[in-house]
Parts: C-alpha cells; structure tokens; sequence
C-alpha cells in the first residue's frame, strides 16, 4: 500500500534523524566535559576515542526517547501538510495509522539487540580501560562466601590476577579457625587458583596462632577467571548471555542476583518499551495536542520521555531499598507506559 510506505518511510527518517542528532549533541557535551581531563597521557585523541566506543552505551540510554520524538516529528509532518486529514477522511482508522508508524520501529529494535548483547559490553569496558590510563584495576573489592569461608578480593587487574586475597574460615562455633592472605593470585583452571606469598595463620582453641608462610600454593576460589569482566562491569553494561550466565553462577552459590535479575528483566523488557513510548508518542499528535505547533509537541514528548525514565529509575532504587521483586520493579513501569499510551489514543479516537 502505496499510503504505509509512505507513512512509514517519514516515521522512519524522522526516528533516525532524531536518534543522529542526540546522539551528536550528547558526544559534543561529553567532549567537553573531557577537557578538564585532558593531559599529557590524556589526550584530545585519547577523548575522542573513548567517547566513540561509549558511543553504543549512549545509544542504547537515549534510544527510548529519540522513538518518541521521532514519532512525534514524523506525524507532526504528515499533519502539518494535511495528509493525516486525508487519511482519516479516507477512511483509515488511528489504529491502523499507528501500527504503521509503529512498523520502523522493529529496525531500531534489531539494533538495539544488537548493541546490547554484542556490542556495549565490549566497547563500554575499553572505554572505562582508556579513560582511566592510569588505573589499571578491573574491580576494586568483592566478597565471595563459600561454605565457612568468607573471601575478600581487594583488587583485579584486566588480565584477570587477583590482588590482596583474604580468607576467613569459620568453624561449625562460628569461630574464626584459620586466616590466610596471599598477595596475589593467578587462574589455573576450573576453581583452582595459584597463590604467591600465602601467609596461614591458625588460631588453636588455647586461642594461640600457629603461621607458616609458602611462596606458591593452590586454593579454591569459586569465582570462574570469565567472570571477572562480569564483576567488574556495571549490570546496566552486559550482555543478555552475560547476565543470565552471572545469575546462573550467584544463584547456583546461594549469593543475592536481585540487581543483575532486575538488569536482564529491564533489558528484555527494553523492545516493549520503545513501543510503548512509540505509542505515546503517536498519541500527542492525534490526541488533545492535534491542534497545537510541532515545536510543542517535540517538547512535550521530550518531557514525557525524560520523566518516565527518571520515574523508572527511581522506581529501581526503590525497589532495591525496599527489597521488592525486581520483575516488577521492570513490569510495573512498562504497564504503565502502555497504559497511559493506549487511553490517550482511545480518547482521540
């Protein structure tokens, strides 16, 4: 149909230049929030390019409302030229005006899939790697408990050693029976790890410490060497198979998942989401903004957009604080995007 192409290629240009011109807007602030950085081992060069391979990461956060917008101009187009008159004086009912604004949105969808899985884990961790030069920690402290053995990571390099390892083990009193630091350490295989400079201290039950100090012994960390990028990177920036792999490994050792739960449950969750704001925004343009400027609308699907991500953001502190289930700290928001979505085309309708 000669008249959802058309309606479908303006919507499509008008989403993607929507999308071009943040995302351009958001590289040049964050180029210049980067001078106060720059240095003789820090660049101009060292900027540019750490903001290029975040640039995927920045995507993904503004791809929700640049849907929106997106739809709001490409309507807002077609009304200002009197086609969507025409349309509904054909006989095309809103809904069917919709879904066809709502087709180009499955392109952006496919992308966004895309840069969450294969693409944002890699480029964000080399970014965090070249922005801090000077810094060349993976993560700085983690705890791991393993039967009666509490386990403290100060620090990882990228390439995966271990720094400043203590061990605290318990007895069946809940005493502590044995101590021991080691200065590093390196993977060998499976849960097997090679520690330097292992220093054991044993407390016996006339409460005295017997220590014995050897250069180069195995110990038991359940920590698997590929996921030290995985701990070392914020939930937000992993990859589906990452996150459901960490879940998998936490929940198989009894640990709490909730924030990496809520992070994959919110990234599944994300293709729904920028139909929902789709929806919304087609609803400014045939609801009771119908009458107003394309300038106001933009505005005003900006601020909508910007106050359901805050909204949602706050609703997974909340959740965090308050212990509540995090699939629906990530269901509740998306409802509610459909839902104001769907009543305000029902009233233009």
């Amino acid at each position: 149909m000669i008249a959802q192409r058309y309606v479908m290629r303006t919507v499509a240009l008008a989403m993607a230049g929507t999308l071009a011109a943040l995302a351009l807007l958001m590289f040049v602030f964050g180029l210049l929030g980067k001078i106060d950085s720059l240095s003789s081992n820090y660049t101009w060069l060292d900027a540019l390019y750490t903001l290029v391979l975040d640039l995927p990461n920045l995507l993904l956060s503004i791809l929700p409302s640049s849907m929106m917008m997106g739809a709001v101009i490409g309507l807002s187009i077609l009304a200002s030229s009197s086609e969507l008159t025409v349309l509904r004086a054909s006989g095309v009912p809103v809904w069917r005006i919709v879904s066809w604004a709502l087709l180009p949105t499955t392109l952006f969808i496919a992308l966004q899939v895309v840069l969450i899985e294969w693409v944002v884990p890699y480029a964000h961790q080399q970014a965090v790697q070249l922005d801090n030069p000077s810094n060349n920690n993976a993560f700085n402290g983690h705890w791991l408990k393993q039967g009666q053995t509490f386990v403290y990571i100060s620090h990882a390099d990228h390439k995966g050693k271990l720094f400043d390892l203590r061990l605290y083990t318990f007895d069946a009193s809940a005493r502590l029976a044995t101590y021991n630091h080691a200065d590093s350490a390196v993977h060998k295989q499976s849960d097997q790890w090679q520690a330097a400079q292992l220093l054991t201290s044993r407390i016996t039950a006339n409460h005295s410490v017997l220590q014995s100090m050897q250069g180069q012994q195995a110990i038991g960390l359940q920590l698997p060497a590929n996921f030290l990028q995985t701990v070392a990177m914020p939930p937000d920036s992993l990859g589906y198979s990452q996150l459901w792999q960490y879940i998998g490994f936490l929940k198989s050792k009894g640990y709490v998942a909730d924030k990496y739960v809520q992070a994959l449950a919110l990234k599944l969750a994300a293709p729904l989401q920028l139909i929902a704001v789709v929806i919304i925004g087609c609803a400014f343009v045939f609801g009771s903004l119908r009458e107003k400027t394309m300038g106001y609308r933009i505005v005003m699907a900006l601020f909508v957009g910007i106050g359901l991500r805050y909204a949602q953001d706050l609703l997974g502190h909340m959740g965090s604080l308050f212990a509540i289930n995090p699939i629906w700290v990530v269901v509740v928001p998306l409802l509610l995007y459909f839902a104001i979505g769907l009543q305000m085309l029902r009233r233009a309708q």
